[in-house]
């Protein structure tokens, strides 16, 4: 499959620039970005990263068998000179009639890196519709948004990136990925993250139209996998990608140099072109069941908060320790 398959179609390419340029306007569409994210994350819980099960390993979080930040008990011990009073347990105390601090156990931080496909496919998108990258940036930065209110440690999947913790990061986070669209309209980049060695134990999310070679996205996948590393590959598409509404002959102009093609008769195509989006939708799940990741297909078929906290819960399903429902305080 090919994504000239899955091209603009000439009557709509005055709308798709002008979605294009409101994509890249500065610093403005960082903080709606960010907002917007904000205001999503706000209905959900802290994403928690769950741990890796071992063979009779019960679940857990991240402890780390010694003393530190954390929520779990660890142990007690004699009051020190400095200790907080907070941290003295009364009961305790007086029953060895001597001041006894409660110690939790440390519990460190996971790593989350993002990645969102920035090739020249992504800047496309049916109005009014969000442009698939845009749509993608927004559920990458509020699942970032969760993760940094649990206290993990977020970072864009590229060579340079070092994961870190603190709500402030987001603010970079939205900052970077401005900056990734910049590097691109200079310089082009590949559809696929370059390749990086991460922790093992860390969590990957992916998120592409993933319309190019298999071969190739299979082969970094599991070049990332195989260090056990978990993740998630997040399919983003335009509804008019999975439907081929269009009637009639049209032609077909490749985003990323692919010759022009033409249409005479959409309809009398429609049928074998789901048959192989779906064919294409299955080779992507059978790749993450077989790498230990997950697949989730994100259909694009509304931006309202709605339809977007639907994906997210599915997100924060399969990568969440905690429960996806937000407890009221």
């Amino acid at each position: 499959m090919v994504k000239s398959a899955f091209a603009s179609i000439s009557n709509l390419e005055q709308a798709i620039s002008r979605k294009i340029s409101r994509a890249h306007r500065g610093v403005s569409d960082v903080e709606r970005r960010l907002a917007r994210a904000h205001g999503l994350a706000a209905q959900l819980p802290p994403l928690v990263i769950k741990e890796a099960r071992l063979a009779g390993q019960a679940p857990g979080t991240h402890g780390r068998k010694r003393a530190g930040s954390g929520t779990d008990f660890w142990q007690f011990r004699a009051y020190q000179w400095g200790d907080s009073a907070a941290a003295i347990d009364w009961r305790q105390s007086a029953r060895f009639s001597q001041v006894q601090i409660r110690e939790r156990e440390w519990q460190a931080p996971r790593n989350l890196y993002l990645w969102c496909d920035p090739s020249a496919s992504m800047y496309w998108g049916t109005p009014p519709n969000l442009q698939k990258r845009e749509r993608a940036c927004l559920l990458l930065l509020t699942l970032a948004v969760l993760a940094l209110e649990a206290g993990e440690a977020v970072s864009l999947l590229e060579p340079s990136a070092v994961a870190s913790v603190g709500r402030a990061r987001g603010q970079l986070l939205a900052l970077q990925l401005e900056e990734q669209e910049r590097r691109f309209r200079r310089t082009g980049v590949v559809s696929l993250p370059e390749p990086v060695v991460l922790k093992p134990d860390s969590y990957a999310l992916l998120f592409s139209d993933f319309l190019d070679d298999l071969g190739e996205i299979s082969e970094r996948v599991r070049a990332i996998s195989s260090r056990g590393v978990r993740g998630s590959l997040v399919q983003v598409l335009d509804p008019a990608e999975l439907s081929l509404p269009w009637r009639g002959g049209a032609i077909f102009r490749g985003l990323e140099g692919e010759p022009a093609w033409r249409a005479r008769r959409i309809e009398a195509l429609r049928e074998e072109y789901r048959e192989r989006l779906e064919a294409r939708r299955g080779e992507l799940l059978a790749l993450a069941r077989v790498s230990g990741w997950e697949f989730i297909g994100d259909e694009g078929d509304s931006d309202g908060d709605g339809a977007l906290l639907s994906v997210l819960l599915r997100l924060h399903s399969a990568i969440s320790a905690a429960p996806t429902v937000k407890q009221d305080n």
